[in-house]
């Protein structure tokens, strides 16, 4: 499945919001994080917004199927819980391209939110993915 990606990235693009829903549920807001073909291992953050500054980065989960292994790094969660980095290892030109889909999971005041309902551009329910060129 291909997206069209924007790839004029701004500092704010990895910036994880709740996205409120009177009728469904509350979920992480998670844009799309495309990385370019590059030898040199290249670090991916995620970062809570204000609102969510007094919660917790929980996880970080690939969905079915998971990318190869070798290609990421173990996903890290800062000491204060207040960022989520990942680093994409670029070791392997033969298998590193792809969009690998992934859930990550915030806990704010006892709530649990996750991003396995992220809403595209032409608003379309689906999970967030790294695209790897």
């Amino acid at each position: 499945m291909n997206r069209t990606f924007n790839s004029t990235k701004k500092p704010t693009d990895n910036v994880i919001a709740i996205k409120k829903n009177p009728i469904k549920h509350d979920w992480l807001d998670i844009l799309d994080h495309e990385v370019q073909p590059n030898a040199i291992k290249q670090t991916i953050v995620w970062k809570l917004d204000r609102a969510l500054e007094r919660g917790n980065f929980v996880s970080f989960t690939w969905r079915s199927p998971p990318p190869p292994a070798g290609i990421f790094g173990n996903p890290e969660i800062s000491p204060d819980g207040n960022s989520l980095t990942l680093r994409d290892l670029n070791n392997d030109p033969a298998n590193s391209p792809g969009e690998f889909g992934y859930f990550i999971t915030v806990e704010l005041d006892g709530i649990t939110y996750t991003s396995e309902e992220t809403i595209s551009t032409n608003g379309v329910m689906r999970d967030p993915i790294i695209i790897n060129r």
